[in-house]
């Protein structure tokens, strides 16, 4: 009875030694998925132009400058206006994004508003 005692703890030990590993690693891989899908969510969000102005913080601790040339799917290119220095980088290199872009839904919110503006004023200016 002993011996068996012993057998199926040290098998449990074993199957857990084999198995916890696995799942902090598919944790990690998961978090890394989770802030790389956040990333190009973000890039893509800002356009591209000289407009998409952002300052992106590198998993390596280097911050990148500038606005977003172009980006696909896999990376994106940041120009830095000052030296005329392009970089591609990849969603997975990127911790953290900073961005100075309005949405188009701003910008139309933006414009309604002056519109809106403006046919109150000639209202109000023509009202007898």
């Amino acid at each position: 009875m002993k011996k068996e005692l012993t057998v199926a703890t040290l098998f449990s030990l074993l199957i857990q030694l084999v198995l916890i590993p696995g799942v902090v690693i598919a944790s990690q891989r998961n978090e890394t998925e989770k802030r790389t899908i956040k990333v190009k969510s973000s890039i893509l969000k800002l356009g591209s132009g000289t407009d998409a102005r952002t300052e992106i913080k590198l998993l390596d601790n280097r911050k990148v400058a500038g606005f977003i040339k172009e980006a696909n799917d896999t990376q994106f290119v940041i120009e830095n206006p000052k030296t005329g220095i392009a970089e591609t980088l990849l969603y997975s290199q990127v911790k953290s994004v900073k961005g100075k872009n309005m949405s188009t839904g701003v910008k139309i919110l933006i414009g309604v508003g002056i519109v809106v503006g403006v046919f109150l004023f000639i209202s109000v200016l023509f009202d007898d």
